[in-house]
């Protein structure tokens, strides 16, 4: 009958030495951990900042989207560029790029009937922009600064 009284006290000791022990560790560091993100977010920012530079050829007309906005939508080919730092490149280049854009990243004198097929353009691309995975890619229009003929 002793036996069957000690161990339930033996475990229930037990227990209460590991609750104890765990709820009483020595902490080693007192001060919280210091990291450095300026470095990342700078970099990160001057990443997004940079601009790339690019030519290409209008792949039939250009067309003016159904949307609310009315913006427009320019089909490119033969994309190439004057200045890419961040590499997006080969992303258009196979099959061209969408960019679809509003008057205001259009030129002031931007008229539909100038810019035909086959026109050469040149175009301004903030930071690394998002792009749809279809085929030809497109661009968010908020990528892209400026559109001209070239």
């Amino acid at each position: 009958m002793k036996v069957k009284k000690i161990i339930p006290i033996l475990l229930l000791t037990t227990l209460a030495g590991i609750s104890l022990a765990a709820c009483t560790s020595k902490k080693s560091n007192d001060k919280p951990i210091e990291t450095n993100t300026n470095t990342s977010t700078t970099t990160q920012e001057s990443t997004n900042e940079s601009e790339g530079t690019f030519t290409a050829v209008i792949d039939g007309d250009v067309s003016q989207n159904e949307t609310v906005d009315k913006s427009y939508r320019f089909l490119l080919k033969d994309v190439d560029s004057t200045d890419d730092p961040n590499d997006i490149l080969p992303v258009m280049k196979n099959n061209g790029v969408v960019l679809n854009l509003e008057k205001s990243q259009l030129p002031d004198d931007f008229k539909i009937e100038d810019y035909k097929d086959g026109q050469k353009v040149k175009f301004v691309i903030k930071g690394l922009a998002p792009m749809t995975a279809s085929i030809p890619p497109q661009v968010a229009g908020n990528a892209v600064k400026s559109l001209e003929k070239n």
